[in-house]
């Protein structure tokens, strides 16, 4: 028997997410999920509390209620349902909720076909009865498990409002011990997998699908994916994820944070007051267009950066910088002069990009790596957390390094290369390898 993972404090079970496509703009949504007799700590009251301002901030006005039976009653008072299938307790311990019963699979699938979305967090074997009770009734299954927190890699972001919506674009995500094999059923399509084992980790059904009028549903593999650390991760986009899937729920977004009469789902800066779109911080007038730049960051004239960059605070440039789309920085980032970026590069916090270094397209970097002089990372690199890559070296394209990894000075790494946490590489590695 695989047990889940280490239990932390915001791990839920499976997770059930069904989202009205009826919301009306200016209607205040209510999210309904099991109470804590139902769910334990996994209840609105305990550890899915952290998600509640995340999404009152996404989504104003939105309350929360909670039952420990799904039946039409409490569904018609409802336009987002959250139900989690494994029941946390004191001390840490796991168990599959009770599974819904047939009367509460048919209450669900109704409120889907009558215009609600679902999105369905899943989990590994050890919570199979759980899982399928939520997913079977829309013809998909899940089985098995993979350890090690391997990561989620969208397909092709843009195809699908859920990995490309008013949150930002999706093109990885961390797991934890997610179910080994998804099986999609008639009628979903997959959008993300497995870095480990190549399984689908992220799939959906489009509205309309089910039945003229009915909502879609998204399934993800894995309840880690909910936890705070991953949520509030700069250089994953578990957040955006969560959230893009609510928006394609249509789940009310008339929110204006910034009271510049820009809804945030279409404000370029949605924190900062620009009722006419232009530069915000200390950044007006310059030489490139909508950008969300923290007021503590002054860019270089000379910085040649694509559209829609977020910028946060501390973060320096250097002069003769080349930035593609999409760019994100947390702060205190570092990128120094003449190095090049492509599009939608993520830096997390505390990055240091040294000189005439060269990343390619769709990298994202964790916090506090350090990219050496003169580095070349080719497309797709995703680089955790507290990793070195020195001077002069070479990395292809799809090359994955773990946390604390170092790669020496001058070696080359193929592409399609995943070398795992803590490890130093002083050779060349060749295409496909994998440490260890």
């Amino acid at each position: 028997m695989v047990r889940s993972k280490t239990v932390k404090p915001f791990v839920f079970g499976v997770l059930a997410i069904a989202l009205s496509a009826a919301c009306n703009p200016g209607h205040a949504s209510v999210v309904g999920g099991f109470d804590a007799a139902r769910g334990g700590q996994d209840s609105f009251s305990s550890s899915f509390g952290f998600l509640i301002p995340i999404i009152q901030s996404a989504f104003p006005g939105t309350t929360f209620s909670e039952t420990s039976t799904l039946n039409p009653t409490f569904l018609s008072n409802v336009d987002v349902l959250f139900l989690g299938s494994v029941k946390s307790g004191a001390g840490g311990s796991q168990m599959a909720v009770n599974p819904l019963s047939g009367a509460e699979q048919t209450a669900m699938v109704n409120f889907v076909l009558g215009g609600g979305s679902a999105l369905l967090f899943v989990d590994n074997s050890d919570f199979a009865a759980g899982n399928n009770s939520f997913i079977s009734p829309f013809g998909v299954t899940v089985s098995g498990a993979i350890t090690g927190g391997p990561i989620a890699t969208v397909t092709n972001p843009p195809a699908h409002p859920t990995t490309n919506g008013p949150f930002g674009i999706v093109s990885i995500f961390q797991t934890g011990v997610p179910g080994a094999s998804l099986s999609l059923g008639p009628n979903a399509v997959s959008l993300a997998t497995l870095s480990v084992g190549g399984g689908i980790a992220l799939a959906v059904i489009d509205l309309g699908v089910l039945g003229p009028g009915s909502g879609g549903v998204v399934v993800v593999v894995d309840t880690n994916v909910l936890e705070s650390p991953h949520i509030n991760n700069p250089a994953i986009q578990n957040r955006e994820l969560v959230l893009n899937a609510l928006a394609f729920g249509n789940l009310d977004m008339d929110t204006d944070t910034d009271n510049d009469g820009v809804a945030d789902s279409l404000d370029n800066c949605p924190t900062v007051f620009n009722p006419g779109q232009e530069q915000t911080g200390n950044n007006e007038g310059g030489p490139f267009g909508d950008a969300c730049v923290d007021p503590s960051v002054r860019l270089p004239d000379d910085l040649n950066i694509g559209a829609n960059p977020i910028i946060g605070a501390k973060t320096k440039f250097g002069s003769g910088v080349t930035i593609g789309d999409n760019f994100m920085a947390g702060t205190k980032v570092m990128v120094s002069k003449d190095v090049t970026l492509g599009d939608n590069v993520t830096l997390g916090d505390k990055t240091k990009i040294e000189k005439n270094a060269i990343l390619g397209s769709d990298c994202t970097l964790g916090e506090d790596v350090k990219i050496k002089s003169d580095v070349v990372i080719g497309d797709r690199c995703q680089i955790g957390d507290n990793t070195i890559v020195e001077e002069g070296a070479m990395l292809g394209d799809d090359v994955t390094l773990g946390n604390n990894v170092t790669i020496g000075a001058g070696v080359n790494v193929g592409n399609n290369v995943t070398v795992g946490d803590g490890i130093t590489v002083s050779s060349d590695l060749p295409d496909g390898t994998t440490l260890p």
